[in-house]
């Protein structure tokens, strides 16, 4: 018989953690370890306390304490002992990036609509450029406020977060992906990306609008379609943006209350701008950089068109490289300062490894091992050696550094590199995601020291099929730290002496070989290469530009690249059949919608793409335009036609690289994905074992099974946590490269540059300044010489009399008319 007064008591205990979510009948009773023969009472019991109020059932059939229980004073006030909080429990409180979304984690929701379709072919960030920028804090009425909201949705909502798109569009991110619904401008209700919402669903079989950049965005009739209800929880507490005060007389009498100016945002996507009364004006003067609040109440939040904000901080005018820079790494939520304990911590660490530690390591001091970095490296992730055996095979051997051995799962180190993600690289600065006690000392790879590795040893056929894996916890000494440049003129110009010793440079030459012949295998299987033209800036003692030049990526790259790809794929294979819950690297097909309008933008260079359209077929565009001079133009329309890589807990194929299983798990000291999966290894290692058997036990049954997928579960919100840190680092990088590229042509100012055409609008021409890769427009109105016509399928623009037109990918020369630092815009016109 079921002891009653227990499990109540028990119910109360778990309902009162501030980790507990909503959760149904069946969840709770295996919460509980409720028997089978019992389960019948305890549904009963559940039903009696719903109605003598002692607990709440809330929608979809889920149950929780009712609105306005403490949750920390329920187990008291019955009786129940107070539920201990292991430091698990506070981090993976503080990893529940998705704070509030109403879903259980551990089961799918029957009632839930399934007939959703994969969503349109527009380039598709799954983690938005502002997004959740920061982990939740685990503050108690945060959470509470944000359970109490919820609780008051209409049933049949959806809760989640909102990506709100260049074109005003918004789309409600579902998890898993796949079945995001769509949300029109005008049903936006003054949501931001990022922003958790609750949303009705429409009954909209159809929608066409034509968005302000010149193309149709079209949907089947099974797009679900909803509009925003209620904002739960704005995502960034800060906006940043221009201030642009309204000029009037200053005897006038003026209000607190009247508006003074307005902010225009720096993210796309956000209101087009937010009012700022006198009282909230602060000492913000006209063009300042600034981040603001919006001011609204604490229950409900405006959805006008024109918000009002309050300014909070003052960078200094737009257009001034402090005050923009410092803007940008406001906006994209970059962490510049490791908080005091996070030091103390890493300071902490000893300097030498125990004895006992090696003992409990293979030794890879030998073969010959090395690291190969751009020159201005200051961490090395991976050192490799090869080595070739008599009957043919090859064994490749990629070792990585051991993060996971100083940096403890919810320790503190820990939990500040979970909520950074990802180290941020900007021009001449670097913000790494590990104090530098580790990122640069003892987690780096350094010539001629001890080091911790985990090892992936990998061995290939005559084929290049891989034969066998071994994962093993080791230590290097690496020989020597070479560069790109030194390791490909080393051995083009046969020079021993380049690469140090002649055991390196003999080593070298295999390497070239085996990964040379590993990447002609993969692309032969249509693995896609998307290699696009980079500028790097060129910065004096002080970081002031001097110039910039083009990335150049030779051979020497792909030697690396190669085996990586080679470990990171073997790892994934190896989790995947052993059952071990991790976070892969997966990248989604394209959508059809997309393909068929690549194939159209395809067809006006002469190429015809047949249907269906598969990966090779693609490859082979990007083969015939190889060294043409529209190679670039038709690789950024394939790129942009492809859904973004992204990061999840579990395994789907990789379409650019034609991997079923991949991962990442060669850079845990600049990526949080990494680690995750060097931890996920660490779980299968017992005490004293040097290597992972080749064959080991899978997952078992009961209590096992339950906790793996409780761990994917977990581990689902964190991999889109990482996921959107990667993106706002990139973009911030991006930002901060146009800026300071703009700054030094404002300098250096020519006559003419030679452009690219890159995208044909309605409205003018983007083009591409091939000295530079800066971007510019070419507004319509400019093209003074005719009247200009738009034919969106051809991607041209033609005058009506004579008959001059322009086509994407033309080249052109171009003059530049004017250039807002501010606005990081740069005006064209035709010479």
């Amino acid at each position: 018989m079921m002891d009653v007064e227990a499990v109540k008591s028990q119910l109360f205990e778990l309902m009162s953690s501030r980790r507990f979510m909503p959760m149904r009948k069946r969840s709770l009773a295996r919460e509980l370890d409720i028997a089978d023969e019992d389960y019948r009472d305890f549904r009963l019991l559940l039903d009696d306390m719903v109605k003598s109020n002692e607990i709440a059932e809330l929608k979809r059939g889920k149950f929780g304490l009712p609105l306005g229980a403490a949750a920390s004073a329920a187990p008291a006030a019955r009786g129940a002992r107070p539920s201990k909080v292991t430091p698990r429990d506070r981090g993976n409180a503080r990893s529940t990036w998705d704070s509030g979304r109403n879903a259980d984690a551990e089961e799918v929701d029957e009632e839930e609509d399934h007939t959703e379709q994969e969503d349109d072919g527009l380039p598709k960030t799954r983690a938005t450029r502002k997004g959740a920028a920061a982990a939740p804090t685990t503050d108690q009425a945060r959470y509470d406020a944000i359970k109490e909201k919820e609780q008051r949705i209409p049933k049949g909502a959806r809760v989640g977060r909102i990506d709100v798109k260049r074109g005003g569009m918004g789309f409600l991110l579902s998890e898993p992906p796949g079945n995001d619904v769509f949300i029109a401008e005008s049903d936006l209700g003054g949501a931001m990306s990022g922003d958790l919402v609750a949303v009705e669903m429409k009954r909209s079989k159809h929608f066409s609008r034509k968005s302000r950049f010149g193309y149709k965005v079209n949907a089947s009739a099974s797009r679900p379609v909803g509009r925003v209800i209620k904002i739960i929880e704005r995502a960034h507490a800060r906006i940043v943006g221009t201030f642009y005060a309204h000029h009037r007389r200053e005897d006038l009498p003026r209000s607190p209350q009247s508006v003074i100016g307005h902010i225009i945002p720096d993210t796309p996507g956000m209101f087009a701008e937010l009012d700022v009364l006198a009282i909230n004006r602060g000492e913000a003067k006209d063009k300042d950089k600034v981040a603001a609040e919006l001011v609204e109440s604490k229950d409900s939040h405006r959805s006008s068109s024109t918000p009002t904000a309050r300014i909070v901080k003052v960078f200094g005018p737009a257009g001034d490289p402090t005050a923009d820079i410092g803007a940008i790494i406001e906006n994209f939520n970059i962490k510049t300062k490791f908080p005091d304990e996070v030091l103390q911590a890493a300071e902490e660490i000893p300097d030498t490894i125990p004895e006992e530690e090696l003992a409990q390591r293979v030794d890879y001091t030998q073969p010959v091992t090395f690291t190969i970095d751009p020159q201005d490296a200051k961490d090395h992730d991976d050192a490799v050696a090869i080595s070739k055996e008599p009957d043919g095979r090859t064994t490749l051997l990629v070792h990585i550094a051991d993060v996971s051995y100083y940096v403890p799962e919810d320790s503190v180190i820990d939990l500040e590199a979970r909520d950074r993600a990802t180290s941020v690289y900007l021009p001449g600065t670097v913000y790494p995601m590990l104090p530098q006690k580790l990122s640069n000392n003892m987690c780096s790879l350094k010539e001629g020291q001890l080091r911790l590795t985990k090892t992936a040893r990998m061995t290939f056929d005559k084929n290049l099929n891989m034969q066998q894996v071994v994962i093993e916890r080791s230590f290097i000494r690496s020989a020597a730290f070479l560069t790109y440049d030194q390791v490909r003129e080393g051995i083009d110009e046969n020079k021993p002496e380049l690469v140090r010793t002649p055991e390196i440079f003999e080593t070298l030459k295999v390497m070239k070989e085996f990964a040379m012949a590993l990447r002609e295998k993969r692309m032969s299987t249509g693995s896609l290469n998307l290699e696009m033209p980079e500028a790097k800036l060129l910065l004096d003692e002080k970081l002031e530009v001097k110039g910039w030049t083009q990335v150049e990526h030779h051979w020497a790259h792909e030697l690396i690249e190669d085996m990586m790809l080679a470990a990171n794929r073997a790892v994934a294979e190896y989790m995947v059949e052993h059952e071990i819950p991790g976070m892969y690297r997966i990248h989604e097909d394209p959508d059809e919608e997309a393909l068929k309008r690549f194939q159209e933008f395809v067809r006006e260079f002469g190429i015809q793409l047949r249907p269906p359209i598969d990966r090779l077929k693609l490859k082979s565009v990007l083969d015939r335009v190889k060294g043409k001079e529209y190679e670039h133009t038709v690789s950024l329309a394939l790129l942009t036609s492809l859904k973004q890589a992204r990061y999840s807990a579990e395994c789907h194929p990789h379409f650019a690289l034609n991997f079923n299983r991949y991962l990442h798990f060669t850079s845990p000291i600049r990526r949080y994905p990494d680690l995750v999966v060097h931890r996920a290894l660490d779980t299968r290692f017992e005490p004293g074992m040097k290597a992972l058997p080749v064959h080991g036990k899978k997952r078992g049954g009961g209590d096992k099974g339950r906790e793996y997928h409780e761990r994917i579960a977990m581990l689902q919100p964190l991999a889109a946590h990482c996921s959107l840190r990667e993106r706002e680092a990139d973009n911030a990088e991006e930002e901060v490269v146009k800026f300071r590229q703009m700054q030094f042509l404002r300098r250096n100012m020519r006559e003419s540059h030679p452009g690219l055409i890159t995208r044909v609008r309605d409205f003018g021409l983007f083009v591409e300044l091939q000295d530079c890769f800066v971007e510019g427009l070419v507004r319509v109105q400019d093209l003074s010489d005719d009247y200009y016509e738009y034919f969106e399928n051809q991607h041209l623009l033609q005058g009506r009399r004579h008959r001059r037109s322009f086509r994407l990918g033309d080249k052109v020369e171009v003059r530049i008319l004017k250039m807002d630092l501010g606005k990081k815009q740069v005006d064209l016109e035709i010479v």
